[in-house]
């Protein structure tokens, strides 16, 4: 952990994904794709919300405390197994955060240098790693890293930006979906993946309607 003045302006997109204490599971993580309009929108893992369509969200960029969110969809995780992608929805979010830097870097390959961050279990704090990307397997990253409880819906950056989001592990080794697939699940939900609040006189209006209709309804 780098203390805040040096840590890389991306940790300020991240957040832990807590849900109701009943369904007995480790928080997971989540990282920031848009914010507009008043709101932070989210992706993670679905098998991290599954169950609970309002955990509680604690960002890295304000950890005095936890924000109530909503589903803004989920992927259903029986049809895309561990694949299963969410947003989430957090109104009202604090001060300080940060878009994580979309996919801008030509497609890693193998042997690459990638940082891998989340809340790993049985710690719960926000902890950042770096391995290397070891194989791929049907699109997927396989990395030299055990991406184990709590890892899931974190990102693996390379060059500062965005590469895959973990989604669990097998043996030593962590799973990631790459990030292009990512960012094809953002803008079918109509997600623009930007890295500013968009300024009110450019005049368009934001391509979230209908998910914020969705996130609105509960």
């Amino acid at each position: 952990w780098l203390e805040r003045s040096q840590a890389p302006a991306w940790h300020a997109a991240l957040a832990k994904v807590s849900v109701r204490a009943e369904l007995n599971r480790q928080p997971g993580t989540a990282f920031v794709v848009a914010l507009e309009d008043g709101k932070a929108y989210l992706v993670t893992s679905a098998h991290v919300v599954e169950g609970d369509s309002t955990p509680q969200i604690d960002f890295v960029a304000a950890p005095q405390r936890s924000y109530p969110c909503t589903e803004g969809n989920v992927q259903t995780v029986a049809t895309h197994g561990l694949h299963a992608l969410a947003i989430l929805v957090v109104n009202n979010p604090p001060a300080g955060l940060r878009v994580l830097p979309p996919p801008i870097v030509p497609q890693p390959g193998r042997g690459d240098s990638v940082t891998v961050a989340g809340y790993p279990a049985p710690i719960g704090e926000f902890t950042v790693s770096e391995t290397t990307i070891g194989a791929f397997s049907g699109g997927d990253l396989v990395l030299n890293f055990e991406t184990g409880t709590g890892y899931s819906g974190g990102p693996v950056m390379r060059n500062n930006s965005l590469v895959g989001l973990v989604f669990g592990t097998e043996g030593r080794f962590g799973l990631a979906v790459q990030a292009a697939e990512v960012r094809t699940y953002l803008e079918g939900q109509g997600i623009s993946w930007v890295t500013r609040q968009p300024l009110v006189s450019e005049g368009a209006k934001p391509p979230l309607g209908e998910l914020q209709a969705q996130a609105d309804n509960g």
